[in-house]
């Protein structure tokens, strides 16, 4: 089944972004600053309502601030370790190339020492026919 309010923008879902309760604050303020003679009463409940949605306004803030810094952190750690694992295949293929090296350079000095004699001198002989 749908959710009720899943037509509303998504900053309108709970947790509210940052900036909804200074709008709701902007609208009771404009409907407070157009009545010429409100009642004491009604003075003292917009007071305390602007008080409780900048104090919403806040802590909506806070919460956003929390989730963002969290997002931040996981994101850095996988990124770190994307590229200690790149790091670590980096190493490995050098040592595995190095490996190979080793043993090709084993093999040509093999071919090498085949060819030249190794450690034997050559002796030249004059031939009398």
């Amino acid at each position: 089944m749908p959710h009720l309010v899943s037509w509303l923008p998504k900053c309108l879902h709970w947790p509210f972004c940052p900036g909804v309760f200074i709008a709701v604050l902007a609208v009771v303020a404009g409907a407070v600053t157009f009545w010429e003679h409100p009642p004491r009463w009604f003075k003292a409940i917009s007071i305390c309502v602007f008080l409780l949605l900048m104090s919403a306004e806040v802590w909506m803030m806070g919460k956003d601030r929390a989730r963002n810094d969290s997002d931040q952190a996981q994101a850095r750690t996988t990124s770190e370790n994307n590229f200690r694992e790149i790091a670590d295949g980096i190493r490995a293929s050098i040592a595995d190339s190095d490996r190979k090296f080793a043993a090709t350079m084993g093999k040509e000095n093999q071919v090498l020492e085949n060819i030249t004699g190794g450690n034997s001198f050559a002796i030249v002989t004059p031939q009398v026919w």
